[in-house]
């Protein structure tokens, strides 16, 4: 008998579990569509551009990678 009251309330939790889980899953693919048509890659662009030149005045380096720079130290030039 409590082997039983077990598995049933095993069961019972599987159950209720992957209810919850579908909704979940549900409301995340609904925000990704939505996304997805809303999305602006015109707009992504010119934010990240925005960006890119505001750190631009702030690097001594601009442009210029980790790997040059190390090479440019270690061969001197």
């Amino acid at each position: 008998m409590k082997k039983l009251m077990t598995l049933a309330a095993f069961g019972l939790g599987y159950v209720l579990g992957t209810r919850a889980g579908r909704e979940r899953y549900e409301q995340i693919r609904e925000l990704a569509q939505t996304a997805l048509k809303n999305f602006d890659a015109s707009g992504m662009k010119q934010h990240l551009e925005t960006y890119r030149a505001r750190l631009e005045p702030h690097s001594s380096r601009a442009g210029t990678s980790k790997t040059q720079t190390r090479a440019q130290t270690t061969s001197g030039g």
